[in-house]
């Protein structure tokens, strides 16, 4: 890389590239079994598993899968709340040589059915909670088996009999890191549609690699898991930090803020990557002290950006740094605030690996001027491998750049900072909502002519969902507006819900 303006502000005993070893994902694993086997890698509800717990059972799951006659490169879907069988589904899939849909567990009916199916998903790991609400949905999917974390239910499988039953060896499955794909994600893609995004062993490695070096994170760290594992923003900011050094993880099921603050004490946590309204809940918690939090060397925030407001509010009552991250299911983590340089609205600067330009959104090749507006595009070793579509690829990766879709300015010191998107998303809490999923539920109602979905500012939670609705002239007042959200609600998870309509004459030109 020639001399970049973020050198400027660059921590001084950071590298700015490293070599990234070309292995298969869950070698990162099994390496961590063999340095460190008795070290505690996870904590959950009280209960320790080691690196080589997680290294052996994950060999078992892996062995099961094998069992099933799964085919490298067949898919297995992820859907369940943080523990340790996430983890071990991850991994043992890993091992097995195919791929895991990771899905968020709040992901409901159409959204999950479309997901499931449009997967082509063998496998599902799920948890009791997950199929309880979604039986009906996951029995219409066509999933040829279902494996439950915590429960056996009916004709499911359990997760504590694969244990018992499989031996502690890993299959011998031949990886090549750069080409197999290790895990899907759904994300809206370069046409705002929801389709698969594919990443590889070695961009997993490299992510672990990249965020651990830059924010010097070590074996003798210990990471909290308040995210969940399913959500970018904490696969990336805790679990493949401590599974690429070695430090320990403490997973909570679903954040709870007095829960998070006791774990940090009594866990001596020492970083925590959260989304902004988590920062902000436990801040507004009446036991909130630097009492609970004297361990932190670091906070991140991300997914969303970090109202000031916030940011002095926690960092003075924590005694924490509270950095900022950006990324995106495409790429994930690639910038953040320098440990060293205290600022208040910037996403950071390109980390380890990790180079980065604003270009004029028209061309797409015009590199801007610092500050000036333009679309942030990203070449790393971390980005995707693709969407499922080449052709969509081919739009978002250029010349081994990903065009982000989002439109950011760079100041003198390469320190960047959003300004917009691109492409038409609404963001709600740290969760990405396409308004074309919502707004194809939408048109499905009878009385429906025309709609469009839109992202309503409000200071809580960043953005809502709110439809312009243009009914067929025979249907005007035949229909309320909660009818409507309420015909759209019942398929999608609760962050996507829509929370208003306003009924029109036209569609408002955005």
């Amino acid at each position: 890389m020639s001399e970049k303006l973020w050198y400027k502000v660059w921590p001084e005993k950071v590298p700015k590239t490293v070599k990234v070893p070309e292995i298969a994902y869950h070698e990162v694993l099994r390496e961590n079994a063999r340095k460190y086997p008795s070290k505690p890698a996870l904590i959950f509800e009280n209960k320790i598993f080691t690196f080589k717990d997680l290294d052996e059972q994950s060999d078992k799951v892996a062995n099961f899968l094998v069992s099933l006659g799964l085919k490298k490169d067949d898919c297995v879907a992820l859907v369940m709340s943080n523990c340790p069988e996430w983890l071990l589904s991850f991994f043992g899939a890993s091992k097995a040589g195919l791929r895991t849909v990771i899905i968020d567990p709040i992901t409901m009916t159409e959204d999950l059915l479309f997901q499931l199916t449009d997967s082509n998903s063998k496998v599902l790991f799920t948890d009791k909670d997950v199929y309880s609400r979604e039986k009906e949905t996951i029995k219409k999917s066509g999933i040829n088996y279902v494996v439950l974390a915590d429960e056996k239910i009916e004709e499911t499988l359990f997760f504590d009999e694969i244990l018992e039953k499989y031996e502690a060896k890993a299959p011998d499955v031949k990886i090549n890191p750069k080409e197999d794909v290790v895990m899907v994600l759904y994300y809206a893609g370069i046409a705002g549609r929801t389709e698969q995004v594919y990443h590889t062993h070695y961009g997993t490695v490299a992510t672990g690699l990249a965020i651990s070096t830059f924010l010097e994170v070590t074996e003798k760290d210990v990471g909290i898991l308040a995210l969940q594992a399913s959500h970018l923003l904490g696969f990336d900011g805790c679990v493949v930090v401590c599974m690429h050094t070695g430090a320990t993880m403490v997973m909570q099921k679903r954040f709870e803020p007095k829960q998070v603050m006791q774990l940090i004490k009594e866990y001596e946590v020492t970083f925590w990557t959260g989304a902004p309204l988590m920062f902000d809940v436990v801040a507004k918690h009446p036991d909130f002290s630097k009492e609970y939090f004297k361990s932190l060397r670091w906070c991140a925030s991300g997914g969303a950006p970090l109202p000031v407001e916030v940011h002095e509010k926690f960092e003075k009552g924590s005694g924490a740094p509270l950095l900022q991250v950006y990324g995106m299911t495409e790429s994930h983590l690639v910038t953040i605030t320098p440990l060293t340089r205290k600022v208040y609205g910037s996403m950071g600067i390109p980390i380890t690996n990790v180079d980065a330009k604003i270009v004029d959104p028209k061309t797409g090749t015009k590199e801007l001027k610092p500050g000036e507006v333009g679309e942030l595009i990203v070449k790393a070793p971390t980005i995707m491998k693709g969407y499922i579509s080449a052709e969509d690829t081919s739009k978002a990766i250029r010349n081994g750049w990903l065009y982000t879709g989002d439109l950011v300015k760079m100041d003198e010191n390469g320190m960047l900072y959003f300004a917009g998107f691109k492409k038409r998303m609404i963001k709600y809490k740290a969760y990405p909502i396409f308004p074309r999923d919502l707004e194809d539920i939408l048109s499905k109602h009878p009385t429906v002519k025309e709609c469009l979905v839109v992202g309503k500012p409000t200071p809580e939670v960043g953005q809502i969902p709110k439809a312009y609705v243009v009914l067929k002239p025979e249907c005007e007042g035949k229909v309320t507006a909660e009818e409507l959200m309420n015909f759209v609600n019942k398929s999608v998870a609760a962050y996507k819900k829509l929370r208003e309509v306003e009924f029109v004459k036209e569609i408002p030109k955005q």
